[in-house]
């Protein structure tokens, strides 16, 4: 899962819907804070389910542990952003997919 950015948000100012998309979720960028999780198998915590790879496979997927519906992933960064797109790997095995996503931000929206 990626979730990018436009304009960063500071002080209340209204965004300004210019400047360049970037990636904000990767653990590696100086806008990512952290992840949890409702539960994970090892080498598929939330971490790496937010790999720029975008691939289903060990250390670049999350994966919860047998959790099915109701399982969770929470994203923090350093500061507030205007989201702007966010993208999403499912699984590759039909039995392992996710059926119904939703994403919800701090701001109150939330998006089926």
């Amino acid at each position: 899962m990626l979730f990018y950015k436009l304009d960063e948000l500071a002080g209340g100012e209204k965004p300004s819907c210019g400047g360049v998309e970037t990636i904000i979720s990767d653990p590696t960028s100086e806008s990512y804070e952290g992840c949890h999780a409702s539960s994970y198998k090892d080498g598929f915590d939330c971490h790496f389910g937010l790999a720029t790879k975008m691939v289903d496979d060990e250390f670049n997927i999350w994966v919860s542990d047998g959790e099915g519906l109701d399982s969770w992933i929470e994203i923090e960064f350093k500061k507030k952003f205007l989201i702007t797109k966010w993208d999403f790997k499912n699984r590759e095995n039909p039995a392992e997919r996710n059926k119904l996503i939703k994403v919800e931000l701090s701001n109150g929206y939330s998006y089926d």
